[in-house]
């Protein structure tokens, strides 16, 4: 791409459409986006080079599949080393909307906001700490994926799925599973490794393979069912593979 440098989208924007400024790799400075934007386009500033913080104007009610995705892995380090801040009219986050990224700091997901798409959030590894709202009833597989500045996260209640490799943080400490999850995925937890106690709603009939897979300081499960149902939900304690010296109380 022949644009470097900052970039301003000015308030007579109401529409960046998909992949506008798709791959343009020298775009290495801020973004900043104009009060009127309404739709951000798929892939709309894929695999570009910001820096700095990122604000999406209210108005915006959906970052569609990829809109900042970085893909870093390849190539450079990550897209944005600011925070992020979302706008109140939000409702849906795209799969691997901000996939990537840098963003550090406290992300507070507003209120209004319904589904967090697949690899959403995979690999930002700066972000200390999310605040996910009730409003949430659908994250995607593996959403916060390697988000491994996260010590803590609250499920909100209305989800009824954990999906698959959804919460794979390595620093996660505390984890908050509300009475409404009945299902939780492959993968779910793996490799928390620091992870050394979780209670687990009775409501769960279902918990997938490797869903404990690495968290090799886990030394109790706390189910609030019978040890029947407890048996029901793994099926084998070996593909759930929780260690030898896990207790599982019920």
């Amino acid at each position: 791409s022949r644009y470097t440098g900052s970039l301003t989208i000015p308030d007579s924007v109401v529409e960046i459409g998909e992949r506008a400024f798709y791959q343009c790799e020298n775009l290495n400075g801020t973004l900043t986006l104009g009060r009127s934007l309404r739709t951000i386009g798929k892939e709309a500033f894929y695999w570009c080079a910001f820096t700095g913080s990122l604000t999406i104007p209210e108005g915006v009610a959906e970052i569609a599949d990829g809109a900042f995705s970085s893909l870093h892995q390849f190539n450079r380090d990550g897209m944005f080393n600011g925070t992020l801040t979302l706008p109140s009219t939000l409702k849906t986050i795209g799969a691997e909307a901000f996939a990537y990224t840098d963003f550090s700091g406290e992300l507070l997901i507003p209120d209004g906001v319904t589904s967090i798409g697949g690899y959403a959030f995979y690999s930002c590894e700066e972000l200390a700490a999310i605040t996910i709202p009730d409003s949430v009833t659908s994250i995607g597989t593996y959403a916060f994926y390697s988000c491994d500045s996260l010590t803590a996260i609250t499920i909100p209640d209305g989800v009824t799925r954990i999906s698959e490799g959804a919460f794979s943080c390595w620093n996660l400490t505390d984890i908050v599973i509300p009475k409404s999850v009945t299902s939780i995925g492959v993968s779910a937890f793996y490799d928390c490794r620091k992870l050394t106690a979780i209670i687990i709603p009775g409501n769960v009939t279902s918990i997938g393979k490797r869903a404990f897979s690495g968290c090799d300081a886990l030394k109790d499960i706390y189910y609030a069912g019978s040890e029947a149902q407890w048996t029901s939900a793994i099926t084998d304690r070996g593909t759930v593979e929780l260690g030898d010296d896990v207790t599982v109380h019920c």
